[in-house]
């Protein structure tokens, strides 16, 4: 009996270790979802699990980095050829903020013709910085930057709630 008892202790240790693990090295598992908004289709992808409170705290700021799609379909989602190019654009504005700890993506919607990419950043300063870098390197996709005081994380929260009720805050 006590060995059983072991083993699930020691999971649960690995467990823990694992997602401080992934916490420090900035990594994040995505979840993907399909809806429904005003009757055109909507991508989700949200982080499995956000950044513990203690790290949110130093993360203040939303920031918001838009891509409007050069080729689209009628319903709003990106030419499937189009969309296949779109690869390292999307693996670079997932991990823009992640470098020097600037911040951390939460959220990528996609719809109406355009990916959104949600982060939660230390400073507007320092995310704008990055997405002018990124800017610079696909000049051919029209991206844009946008960002807003969210000190307590009400943005993600609220759409949380309507979207993916089970991410733990």
């Amino acid at each position: 009996m006590h060995t059983v008892y072991a083993i699930a202790a020691i999971t649960v240790v690995c467990a823990v270790v694992y997602l401080v693990w992934l916490e420090i090295r900035g990594q994040s598992m995505w979840v993907l979802s399909q809806h429904t908004y005003e009757g055109f289709p909507l991508f989700l992808r949200h982080v499995e699990r956000l950044p513990f409170p203690s790290r949110r705290r130093k993360l203040p700021q939303l920031a918001i980095i838009t891509h409007t799609f050069a080729k689209r379909r009628s319903d709003g989602l990106p030419d499937p050829d189009y969309n296949d190019g779109l690869l390292d654009l999307n693996m670079t504005l997932i991990d823009a903020m992640k470098l020097d700890g600037v911040g951390t993506p939460v959220l990528i919607e996609t719809f109406g013709g355009k990916r959104m990419f949600y982060y939660y950043v230390i400073d507007q300063r320092s995310a704008e910085s990055r997405f002018h870098d990124i800017k610079r390197l696909f000049s051919g996709e029209e991206l844009s930057f946008d960002s807003r005081a969210d000190p307590k994380w009400g943005f993600i929260q609220r759409y949380a709630k309507d979207y993916f009720p089970d991410l733990p805050f």
